[in-house]
């Protein structure tokens, strides 16, 4: 899978309903509510019980006992109230949301895949969903469909900064160079605190096989503008492509040398072996072109 499905996480914004707190709401779940907003879990569990026990039939009641067990590691009982609240109310988007979840962090991703798309055709707009949607479907290689829920994503909300990753990388693994770079360059542009963006459009400008978009000297002015931040294996490997790419070879044997070693004494021997393969090629004097490895694109 790709390392973007790290990126979306089960939380309380993606599950909270409409109108938590309205008038209507009887007082242990207003409570359990208050408690699920402090991470007080066995406390919301415990006054959502209650309110279970006033009203059997609410949906949105047992979505929210099954977020609590969830938060708690019930995921047997918590699955029990999620698929009651769907028994209760089949199109319960954020039910299908929370099954999803739960399945695709076990690997289940055709099971995930199913219930994402429930939740976001009961809810068009649900941004949660379909942002997981559309992580799941690139991850396990479907990804024009993939391509077209992230666009969907970003009409409904432009500010979104991972769909806007998650479109710019889809891109990247189509080999549409060109549009993956002005999508980087647009998210850079809106989202200047965000340093993926910065880190993706480096090294499309340092190695994308399309030679329109290469330019080793602007690839070197923001790679030194992202040292001065934390330094990364990835800043590092980076760096060394940059440099195969201005021709100073000796330079990127060094920082190759660095990324490889930081890789091995983090306990990443595996990458360690794949970056020897850049490695190889500036000792050749040659330069990269291939921004992300199979399996690595953010």
């Amino acid at each position: 899978m790709s390392t973007m499905m790290a990126t979306w996480t089960y939380s309380l914004a993606a599950i909270r309903d409409r109108h938590d707190c309205s008038s209507t709401t009887s007082a242990p779940v207003t409570t359990g509510i208050r408690a699920l907003e402090r991470r007080q879990w066995e406390v919301a569990a415990t006054y959502f019980r209650r309110g279970i026990e006033l009203g059997p039939d609410t949906p949105s009641l047992r979505h929210r006992l099954g977020t609590a067990l969830f938060m708690m590691g019930n995921l047997h009982d918590a699955v029990a109230q999620f698929e009651t609240a769907l028994r209760l109310s089949p199109d319960f988007a954020k039910a299908h949301y929370s099954l999803g979840v739960i399945v695709a962090s076990s690997g289940g991703y055709a099971d995930a895949i199913k219930r994402f798309s429930a939740a976001v055709r009961s809810e068009p707009d649900y941004v949660e969903a379909r942002l997981a949607l559309a992580d799941t479907l690139r991850g396990t290689g479907r990804s024009e469909e993939a391509l077209r829920h992230y666009e969907s994503l970003l009409t409904f909300d432009p500010r979104v900064a991972e769909a806007r990753l998650g479109y710019a990388m889809t891109l990247v693994g189509l080999k549409r160079y060109q549009q993956a770079y002005e999508s980087l360059l647009e998210s850079a542009r809106l989202h200047p605190d965000r340093l993926e963006f910065a880190q993706a459009l480096t090294r499309l400008l340092a190695a994308a096989p399309d030679d329109r978009i290469r330019d080793g000297r602007r690839a070197m002015e923001l790679t030194q503008q992202l040292l001065k931040g934390p330094r990364s294996i990835e800043l590092s490997e980076t760096m060394a492509m940059t440099l195969a790419e201005l021709g100073q070879y000796q330079e990127a044997v060094a920082w190759q040398h660095e990324a490889i070693a930081a890789a091995a004494r983090t306990g990443h021997s595996d990458v360690a072996q794949r970056m020897a393969e850049n490695l190889k090629l500036y000792e050749a004097h040659k330069p990269c072109r291939t921004p992300w490895r199979d399996g690595e694109l953010p």
